[in-house]
Formats: structure tokens, sequence, C-alpha cells
């Protein structure tokens, strides 16, 4: 019955995107309709399995939601047509996140304050800590942050494929006669 009485209310919903994650589903999707509402529009592409990724859904859509909701506020500071779009992707041995905007450039003095706690352009109270999650959480899982703007502005972030090194890993406990543990 609740089933029922949820696809009922939003039965209207019939462009909704699966890519391979729920939680990831629900964000992008989400994100699409506020850059709707916003005259933005928004493209995204998930060409691979994020599952593989060896991060926890909730801070990758943490690092995704954060690097979203900057480039729809910053898209709105730039030219018409405003567009923001999303790509993650499998490449070499790395998984790559590429966040693209339309809006102004970033000056290059900004650049490397742009992950510091409380550092803001938009000169609001209490903002300034989206892009020092993105870093912390990068951080965590071993991954890299860039910033290009020419010809657009995108943030590309870059996670090491741990698969490799989990199979290296599972070679080298099987062969020898003890057991490691490690805390994780």
């Amino acid at each position: 019955d609740y089933l029922d009485g949820v696809a009922e209310q939003y039965w209207e919903i019939q462009d909704l995107v699966f890519v391979g994650n729920p939680a990831l589903t629900a964000l992008v999707n989400s994100k699409r309709k506020l850059a709707e509402t916003k005259n933005i529009n928004f493209d995204f592409a998930v060409k691979c399995d994020v599952n593989e990724m060896a991060i926890p859904p909730w801070d990758l859509c943490s690092i995704i939601g954060n690097l979203i909701d900057n480039a729809l506020e910053a898209s709105l500071k730039g030219p018409q047509p405003r567009r923001v779009s999303l790509e993650i992707k499998h490449e070499a041995s790395y998984f790559g996140i590429y966040v693209y905007n339309s809006g102004a450039k970033i000056p290059k003095q900004q650049e490397r304050l742009l992950f510091t706690p409380g550092f803001s352009t938009s000169g609001s109270p209490g903002r300034g800590f989206g892009l020092y999650i993105v870093k912390r959480l990068v951080d965590k899982y071993g991954g890299t942050i860039r910033i290009v703007t020419q010809p657009r502005t995108t943030f590309i972030i870059s996670f090491p494929d741990r698969r490799r090194s989990y199979d290296q890993a599972s070679f080298l406990e099987n062969s020898i006669p003890f057991r490691a543990t490690s805390a994780n």
C-alpha cells in the first residue's frame, strides 16, 4: 500500500534516470530538477559502475552534491545559456568525476583559497564549507582535485582504481603462511 501511494503521488516523474546506485540516482535526478527551476541545463553521464569505486555512497554523494551545488550557483552568475554537466567514468587506472559549469571563470588568486574552510565567493555567512568537505573526502580516499578554467570551469576529481590493489592484496594474503590484519 505504501509503495502504491508513493508511486501514485510521483507518477509524473517519468524521466528518472538510473545511474547504477540508488543514492547517486536520487541525487543527480534531484539536482537536475533543481537546475530546471533555475533555467539551467543540467546534463549528466555515468559511464562506469560507480559501485566499483572504493567510496561509500554517502561520501560519494557528498562530493558530487557539493560540486554540483557550487556549479549551479556559479552558472547563475555566468552568461546564457547556463549549463552544468557531470560526467563519471573509468579511465585506465582511475575513476574520474568531472563537473563543468558555464559560470564566470575563477580568478587564479582565488583557486588556492577554494578549499579553505569558510572561504566563499558568495559573501553569505555560514557558507564556504562545501569545497572544504570535498577536499577532505577526496584526500581520505587517496584522490586528487584539479581545476581547469579554460574554456569553461571544470573540477576534475580522480580516484585510483583500488580493485587492482585489492586483487594484489588478496593474492599476497593467500600466498603467505600467516594472516595480517589491519584496522580500516
